[in-house]
């Protein structure tokens, strides 16, 4: 699901007060841009069904070679 301006807003304050490592493990990068809000099955010894337990991601992607992070969407306030 796309994240609307003010979203990308909350995401940014919320990744800022925070303190994180700006550097991108990949190419050493300091610039990131928030994509969308994902849906992350849980998994369990038993796999994965569906209608199980998802918990919401938002991706951050680095701007040089759009490496992904991904941080959980519960905490920054966002469904």
């Amino acid at each position: 699901m796309p994240l609307t301006p003010a979203e990308i807003q909350k995401v940014e304050r919320w990744l800022t007060s925070k303190k994180l490592n700006p550097t991108c493990p990949s190419c050493g990068g300091r610039k990131w841009t928030p994509l969308d809000i994902i849906s992350a099955n849980t998994i369990t010894a038993k796999g994965t069904t569906i209608g199980e337990k998802s918990i919401p991601m938002v991706q951050i992607a680095c701007t040089n070679c759009g490496f992904i992070k991904l941080y959980a969407a519960v905490p920054m306030g966002l469904p």
